[in-house]
């Protein structure tokens, strides 16, 4: 079972990743203490700072198909065509 002491290891190991990191690219050259802290500790838990379409979800910004609806459309292609009932094309979603 994964408890809190698990989880907290698990935070730290992360800090001291980025801390690591962020230390190797010259990530702190004008912070303050307080800043870098608060910067180490978003970035730990968030990864993904913001969600811009080169961050982000490609379905939410391209309307690309998860691969689980890649394999559907496969499939669905594959049983038409078996049936000749001609190609199904999936819709794309637009916008959100």
């Amino acid at each position: 079972m994964r408890d809190r002491e698990w989880r907290r290891a698990q935070h730290e190991r992360k800090v001291s990743r980025v801390k690591s990191w962020m230390d190797r690219n010259g990530w702190f050259s004008h912070d303050s203490y307080e800043e870098k802290q608060v910067r180490i500790q978003r970035t730990a838990i968030t990864p993904a700072i913001c969600s811009c379409w080169g961050c982000g979800n490609p379905r939410k910004w391209f309307g690309a198909a998860t691969i689980q609806e890649r394999v559907w459309d496969e499939q669905s292609r594959d049983a038409l065509k078996e049936e000749n009932l001609g190609v199904f094309v999936r819709p794309v979603r637009k916008g959100w």
